[in-house]
């Protein structure tokens, strides 16, 4: 078979796609290096330069990456518990969330970088026989 280029469904890299955590939850998680989350990391960390230097906390920082991801890669949740609510998503929410939660935190960014998400079914086509064997 050859190379497919078209192997991944790119459409979604920067929408998502749903993945399933804890039960019945749901999380729906771009692909990490879709341009969108690259402009969003890039404006934020603008917004946290202005705002505090070149020299942040650690909270600064953990802050500042939380609300990328909110705002880049974490695009909805479905069925998700905050203060016993189970709210719309919201990038602030979702800020907070990834901020309060390392295992959310964790788990998004895995999903964002797993590429075999975002798998494309290829039709298998009889092909001639592989003339680089």
């Amino acid at each position: 078979m050859a190379f497919n280029v078209d192997r991944y469904e790119h459409e979604k890299f920067a929408t998502g796609k749903w993945v399933s955590i804890e039960g019945d939850s749901h999380l729906k998680v771009a692909y990490m290096r879709n341009c969108e989350y690259l402009d969003q990391q890039r404006s934020v960390e603008k917004k946290y330069r202005y705002k505090y230097g070149d020299e942040m906390t650690a909270d600064q920082r953990l802050s500042m990456h939380c609300e990328a991801i909110a705002l880049g890669l974490l695009k909805d949740w479905d069925n998700v518990g905050v203060n016993g609510e189970t709210p719309a998503y919201t990038p602030n929410l979702g800020t907070e969330a990834l901020k309060q939660n390392p295992m959310l935190l964790d788990f998004v960014q895995m999903q964002a970088n797993n590429l075999e998400r975002f798998g494309r079914e290829i039709k298998d086509s009889k092909s001639a026989a592989n003339k680089h064997d």
